[in-house]
């Protein structure tokens, strides 16, 4: 299979699961993330998509890009890529390399209340998981989640709840 020609045909769940089967080694997952990161915006999306599906089930094989997703949340891009890329570290365990960038980045997401919400709400989902390793952080996160939640839309506010119970518990 060539992937970007299978990404430039279409962007159907059938296109991705075609994609899912098919990354099974490092190889063919170098093919995938060159599209993850190329200029092409619209490629560059619909990469996003099969990737987090692949790193739920083959961890492993993003091993090598941690940094360079995370250095990638630094460009422009559609909140598809920047959405799927948060998505991924809510289910993985985050590498220790990328701790701190991350949180800084998924704080910046959810202080910004014009990101797209589904950012916003992925953003909280990994600080928690950070703020679990790193309880020095913990205030930071509630009192940002507590200021917002008022204001914003049920997304946040049911994600925030979530967090808070968990936190007190």
């Amino acid at each position: 299979m060539n992937i970007r020609a299978e990404l430039e045909r279409e962007h159907s769940t059938a296109s991705r699961n075609r994609i899912i089967d098919y990354v099974d080694n490092p190889k063919k997952m170098k093919a995938l993330m060159d599209c993850f990161f190329c200029d092409d915006l619209r490629i560059c999306q619909r990469a996003s998509w099969p990737i987090t599906f692949i790193a739920r089930k083959k961890p492993t094989l993003l091993d090598p890009y941690h940094e360079r997703l995370i250095d990638n949340l630094n460009k422009p891009h559609h909140d598809a890529v920047i959405r799927n890329t948060l998505r991924i570290y809510e289910d993985l365990d985050i590498p220790e390399s990328i701790e701190g960038p991350l949180f800084e980045k998924a704080f910046e997401y959810l202080a910004d209340r014009k990101v797209a919400i589904a950012i916003r709400a992925f953003s909280m989902t990994v600080l928690e998981k950070l703020v679990v390793k790193f309880p020095e952080l913990q205030t930071e996160l509630i009192d940002l989640i507590r200021e917002y939640m008022p204001d914003e839309r049920p997304a946040f506010r049911n994600r925030g709840k979530k967090i808070l119970k968990r936190f007190s518990e």
